[in-house]
């Protein structure tokens, strides 16, 4: 029974929170909000206002964005996309479509809690920014609607990749794999909706981890790294390689020549680099053989054999290079005055 009641407890002071918030800004306030949406909307067909509700009284006030414009599927994911771009959380969002003058008119406001002064400063601040990008996402056109599809179906597909991520890697630095900057936000801004929808989640959740630990490495340890395995895509078994190292010593067609060498006659799927702020390149080739199929243990082998010999000697040539001409600073002396 106590548990009952403690549940009870809990339910009635949701209930009040949930009253408290709808209080704060209810349906009556937003209609003047609306008329004046709707009167300026039949002139320029896109209007947007920008408010500051309750100054007169101590804070929090809200800050209101009013948006009309042609309704359309994408027309609330724009907006709410333009006010988190610029780091607001939204405290209420309310949607209509209402038909205005024969026509079908989408009205968003979006409600954000100013907390104090500086909050509310700075959001003043963002105004005509903010405008300018709502405006600029808010005709509705198939082009956007697509878009804004494609990349809900990739936020789906990042969100099962990190639940794999957390459950292969259990090192303390996992933030910086699945973080707001980590290895995996980066890894699928990069990559196309069908290069990801092809590939299975643990697969790209894998990559990701080995991008990742690959760099690390040769940042703490000072040596090429290579990695390759076999995986599933729904055009058949590849060969997926990952190399990383300092970009200076590493170039994709040096990568390309140690292939050459090791399987004639391969294929490239894929192929992608990226090189890190402190210079560190990865490299990623995805490869067939001639009969499409992917390489077996004893080539793979041997691929990774040649690519890390052709990383070394490419180091070599470099390190020897600098000491015959006595470092890069005797070497710049001698060809500046010649320029």
């Amino acid at each position: 029974m106590n548990e009952i009641l403690n549940k009870r407890g809990n339910i009635g002071e949701l209930t009040e929170a949930i009253r408290s918030s709808l209080n704060f800004f209810h349906a009556e306030e937003q209609i003047p909000l609306i008329e004046e949406l709707l009167s300026l909307w039949e002139e320029e067909k896109i209007t947007i206002t920008f408010k500051i509700l309750f100054q007169n009284q101590d804070f929090p006030h809200l800050g209101i964005v009013g948006v009309a414009a042609p309704d359309w599927p994408g027309l609330s994911r724009s907006a709410i996309g333009a006010i988190h771009e610029k780091g607001w959380n939204l405290f209420r969002l309310n949607g209509y479509s209402i038909n205005f003058k024969n026509e079908k008119v989408g009205v968003v406001i979006l409600a954000v809690l100013l907390e104090n002064k500086e909050e509310e400063e700075k959001f003043l601040s963002q105004k005509d920014q903010i405008i300018s990008d709502i405006r600029k996402v808010s005709s509705g056109v198939s082009s956007k609607t697509s878009l804004l599809s494609e990349e809900a179906r990739k936020l789906r597909i990042y969100s099962q990749v990190v639940e794999e991520i957390e459950k292969i890697y259990k090192e303390e630095d996992i933030d910086n794999i699945v973080g707001g900057n980590g290895e995996a936000v980066k890894f699928f801004t990069a990559r196309s909706r069908e290069y990801i929808e092809e590939r299975r989640i643990e697969d790209i959740a894998r990559i990701i981890i080995n991008n990742y630990k690959l760099t690390k490495w040769v940042r703490e340890n000072k040596e090429p790294q290579v990695i390759i395995e076999n995986i599933w895509t729904k055009k058949g078994e590849f060969t997926g390689i990952t190399i990383a190292w300092f970009a200076r010593d590493i170039f994709l067609e040096d990568c390309l020549k140690a292939l050459d060498i090791s399987v004639p006659g391969y294929v490239i799927k894929h192929h992608k680099e990226f090189t890190t702020p402190d210079n560190i390149t990865v490299i990623r080739i995805e490869i067939v053989d001639e009969e499409g199929n992917p390489y077996k243990e004893k080539d793979i082998e041997l691929i990774k054999k040649n690519l890390i010999s052709t990383i070394s000697k490419k180091r070599l040539r470099a390190q020897e290079f600098q000491i015959k001409i006595g470092g890069f600073e005797h070497y710049a002396r001698a060809i500046i005055p010649f320029l």
